[in-house]
């Protein structure tokens, strides 16, 4: 008997529903995180030229990722729309074009990173250690990820987008098993098998990630959507354009929010080594407060998308608004350690007492910086999942472009602020997001969102 696809989260208790597809999304979300901590604890045995490659490398992933961000986007939004109206063949034939768009993008990546593996890393600076390391690896990783990550991302969000958490999250389980199992064999070899150095890495992952490829796949076969899947293995161009229209607002939101990192850091790094530590800390902190809002935010796009499926759009924004209460209130109780014992948590990752110092004004600032973020997170999610990825675009490209970077260069210059302006400016432009993503969605132009 086939397995149900999915399931329906329109009727009953909200705070159940996000209770039932959160937590499973945000351990998903630590899972994949795992996969590149633990790919850099092995690596780092290797010595620096060894992680400079994997860090360089890892510009591919980013590339890879950014392309998923928007494909995850656009599935969630299409699928959960026709999930809430129980139009399990519509869904159907979203899933099949998704997965053959990931295999057609996944073979283009492929071929541009083979073609340009070197002239990529002599544009990042590699030493010639590290450029004779990285080209192998960096196609490895290319032609592999491009295929085996997006793939299996695209399955991944197809059951999100049915409110079916747990299978990908036990998928994604089992994967991190078999990667941390290989990594250290393929690396530094065992019995018959020769030691493969960086791109044993590489290997290990694509390894890993393609044995979760079959695993989703054979999943989604058992399904009661399995055989209209399989059975409809052609493009249908109207359909790919659809998921393309919602998909690219969201890939080039991601190539902003790296590009303003990277001229952020620059403008950091003119108040010393000290100031950039900081940033590197507040980095990862950054990413440790996001890492439950990306599990929340895809509840919310899914309850959203499946909401205005079955023709509920009250209950679409107070999901919205549910999601977006939880989360504030997470951040807002977590972050009293920032009011608190600043300076413990500094020296949690530091004994510097120059870092520690200049790190402390910036958790008391990030802290309101951080609620607002979340409010920013929960709304620019689910209005994705109501598949108006534009206006998400338009809100963070001027907070970024129009607020964070002019802010980070003129208030420690014209107010005298040093580098406690820059911390400022990321605090606003936070706050600013937050505000303008919320009041848009309060909106509702979303609700008449045709996709």
């Amino acid at each position: 008997m086939a397995e149900p696809f999915g399931r329906r989260l329109t009727e009953g208790s909200i705070i159940k529903n996000i209770w039932v597809i959160a937590w499973p999304l945000t351990l998903s979300h630590l899972l994949i995180a795992t996969y590149h901590v633990v790919d850099i604890y092995f690596v780092a045995k290797l010595g620096s030229a060894a992680i400079a490659t994997v860090v360089m490398g890892g510009m591919i992933s980013n590339i890879i990722w950014m392309i998923m961000a928007g494909l995850g986007t656009s599935i969630r939004a299409m699928i959960s729309r026709f999930i809430g109206a129980k139009e399990e063949k519509a869904a159907a034939e979203v899933a099949v074009q998704s997965l053959l768009l990931s295999l057609m993008l996944g073979v283009f990546i492929g071929i541009a990173g083979s073609l340009f593996a070197r002239p990529i890393l002599v544009l990042l600076g590699a030493e010639p250690e590290v450029l004779q390391l990285g080209v192998n690896y960096i196609r490895i990783i290319a032609i592999g990820e491009g295929l085996s990550t997006l793939l299996m991302h695209s399955c991944k969000a197809i059951l999100e987008a049915a409110g079916d958490a747990r299978t990908p999250m036990r998928i994604l389980i089992y994967s991190n098993i078999v990667n941390m199992a290989l990594l250290p064999i393929l690396i530094f070899g065992w019995g018959p098998i020769s030691p493969l150095g960086v791109n044993g890495a590489a290997w290990a992952t694509i390894i890993a990630e393609s044995w979760g490829c079959l695993l989703f796949l054979r999943f989604l076969r058992s399904t009661t959507i399995g055989p209209e899947i399989f059975r409809s293995l052609r493009v249908k161009p109207n359909l790919m354009g659809r998921l393309t229209r919602i998909a690219f607002p969201r890939v080039l939101q991601r190539g902003l929010e790296v590009v303003a990192a990277m001229i952020l850091i620059r403008i950091v790094a003119e108040f010393g080594t000290a100031a950039v530590a900081v940033y590197g800390i507040g980095f990862r902190l950054d990413l440790a407060f996001k890492s439950p809002g990306w599990g929340l935010g895809t509840a919310a796009d899914t309850l959203v998308g499946q909401s205005l499926g079955a023709q509920k759009p009250s209950r679409a924004e107070q999901s919205a608004w549910v999601v977006a209460g939880i989360y504030v209130l997470l951040n807002a109780m977590v972050g009293l350690l920032f009011i608190f014992i600043p300076e413990k948590v500094m020296g949690f990752f530091t004994i510097d007492p120059e870092v520690i110092r200049l790190g402390i004004p910036y958790l008391q600032v990030m802290y309101w910086g951080f609620i607002f973020m979340a409010i920013g997170m929960v709304f620019e999610r689910s209005l994705g999942g109501a598949g108006d990825t534009v206006s998400p675009l338009v809100i963070t490209g001027i907070g970024l472009m129009g607020l964070r970077i002019p802010l980070a260069f003129s208030l420690p210059r014209i107010m005298g602020l040093r580098v406690l302006g820059v911390w400022l400016a990321i605090a606003l432009s936070y706050g600013a997001w937050g505000i303008a993503m919320a009041l848009w969605f309060r909106r509702g132009g979303w609700k008449e969102k045709k996709i």
